[in-house]
């Protein structure tokens, strides 16, 4: 799309080569969106990274640290 996009600036045909601008970006863009949704989607089911979780009890401190031990 590029090079005929500069084909038609070459020619002096200016509404053709924004117009084909306009749909080379658009093109762009979706491909760009659909990666990211794919890729969250990739990201979520290999589950990489770490979970933390903070428990912050009064009582009943020791029996839930040996429980998770």
């Amino acid at each position: 799309m590029f090079t005929i996009r500069t084909i038609f600036i070459v020619k002096q045909l200016r509404i053709q080569a924004a117009v084909l601008g306009l749909f080379e970006a658009l093109v762009y863009v979706f491909g760009f969106s659909v990666g990211i949704l794919v890729g969250t989607k990739i990201e979520h089911k290999l589950s990489i990274g770490y979970s933390s979780i903070f428990v912050n009890l009064p009582t009943k401190n020791q029996i839930l640290i040996d429980k998770l031990r």
